[in-house]
């Protein structure tokens, strides 16, 4: 069995990482964020980053 792939050169791909395909447009989708986690090892500068 042998397959052939053609690929445009200067084209844009995307990638839906929800359905795990590529999809012809760019879908862009809303995340709110009330805050995180920040963590590192210690001695890193986390304090500073966090005054900052």
């Amino acid at each position: 069995m042998e397959f052939e792939r053609t690929f445009n050169i200067n084209n844009n791909i995307y990638w839906d990482p929800h359905i795990d395909s590529v999809v012809d447009e760019k879908k862009m989708t809303k995340v709110i964020s009330r805050g995180g986690i920040l963590s590192d090892m210690m001695g890193l500068g986390k304090t500073i980053t966090a005054i900052g």
